[in-house]
């Protein structure tokens, strides 16, 4: 799951070399300290410069991060869920997992469009997005665990695993193909929803639409 930011710093030929600086979680809250002790996953909240190095394997990049928030210093950021992007998010979450890390290795997920920024005074709205039947990896508005749209405080911001690369369909492209609904990188996506046993059939909300 890209999890993982990296910053650019040269282009280097020939070969195609990149020099990159990782970024490592840097968090300032006691509860996302233990979390990053324990060496659970993150993808949001502060992240300071790590080690330098040059790379050839251009595989390694999901997709591009543009919404990066620069501290003054310049040497740390911040990574917030943005409105009109597709995440990732852990079900049945809690910070407390760092506790009992042996039992948190294996997750599933939800999928939501966030409908607001993440603030850290108000967290972020979202709504959930469910599997299109018959198709690969298509989602579209949902109901979930009985509810559509929902908050995400803002001491959850570890509730969301990773962003989705998405595309959002016309409806045009083809037959079946819900307008507004959202086509999914499959790199992003567990291997578990590619199992036809595990598909369940979920209703359009009439709410939405």
């Amino acid at each position: 799951m890209p999890r993982r930011y990296a910053c650019i710093r040269k282009v280097l030929g020939p070969g195609f070399k990149l020099k990159i600086t990782w970024l490592e979680p840097d968090p300032n809250v006691q509860g996302e300290v233990d979390w990053c002790s324990k060496k659970l996953p993150v993808a949001c909240g502060k992240f300071g410069l790590a080690c330098t190095e040059e790379i050839t394997d251009h595989t390694v990049f999901s997709h591009e991060y543009i919404h990066p928030t620069k501290s003054k210093d310049k040497n740390s950021s911040w990574m917030y869920p943005r409105k009109g992007e597709t995440w990732a998010l852990y079900q049945d979450w809690n910070l407390r997992w760092s506790s009992e890390p042996e039992k948190h290795s294996q997750y599933k997920f939800d999928f939501v469009e966030l409908l607001s920024d993440f603030s850290e005074r108000g967290g972020a709205r979202v709504y959930y997005l469910g599997k299109v039947i018959g198709f690969v990896s298509l989602f579209e508005p949902a109901e979930q665990h009985g509810v559509l749209r929902f908050q995400v405080s803002p001491n959850e911001l570890y509730r969301f695993s990773h962003q989705i690369r998405s595309y959002r369909m016309t409806g045009r492209e083809g037959y079946g193909v819900p307008a507004d609904s959202f086509e999914f990188d499959p790199a992003s996506l567990p291997s578990s929803l590619f199992d036809r046993r595990s598909t369940v059939t979920i209703a359009k909300p009439s709410t939405f639409w």
